[in-house]
């Protein structure tokens, strides 16, 4: 049973320690109160672990490799959200941009349609004229107004009909 750990320890002293190499001397210093035993080569000692150990241990290497592999794809994630956050920031850039652009737009055409207003509104005297003709006879009439701001008032003249109308002139569009 003695050899049989010792052998146990010689191999996982082995596996642990491919470096060491198998045809070098070992020597058995002493073993420990929890049953471990330790192992001197060349320089070096070395504590041993049982079989459950070296278990335990290819168990929790296995562990940290799987760990270090979700790490790296966490690391590969972080790095690709990083790229996205700049092209989005980049984005909001040119569109704070083009908001900027679209405003100054907005304010041009707001300037371009209170000039319209203004010279839309017209003169403040106006003189207005028209020629017709009224009745069955179709009898010239001629028709003259003066305008005041948006009010007016027409006289009209026919052979023997005159008169005069009141009004004003309100915009539909």
């Amino acid at each position: 049973m003695k050899n049989r750990k010792i052998i146990g320890v010689l191999i996982v002293v082995g596996v642990l320690c491919p470096s060491l190499g198998i045809a070098q001397v070992c020597t058995l210093v002493n073993k420990t109160q929890d049953g471990r035993y330790k192992v001197q080569i060349e320089e070096k000692t070395y504590a041993t672990v049982d079989v459950e150990g070296s278990k335990d241990i290819i168990f929790l290497t296995e562990k940290i490799e799987d760990l270090q592999k979700k790490l790296d794809q966490a690391d590969a994630l972080i790095r690709q959200y990083e790229t996205t956050i700049k092209e989005y920031e980049s984005q909001r850039a040119h569109q704070r941009e083009y908001v900027t652009t679209l405003e100054s737009v907005r304010d041009d055409y707001k300037k371009l349609a209170e000039e319209a207003s203004r010279l839309n509104k017209g003169s403040i005297v106006t003189f207005e004229v028209g020629l017709g003709a009224t009745n069955e006879d179709l009898k010239p009439a001629v028709m003259a107004g003066l305008g005041l701001w948006r009010f007016r008032i027409w006289g009209f003249v026919q052979e023997k009909n005159p008169g005069v109308l009141l009004g004003a002139s309100l915009p539909i569009f």
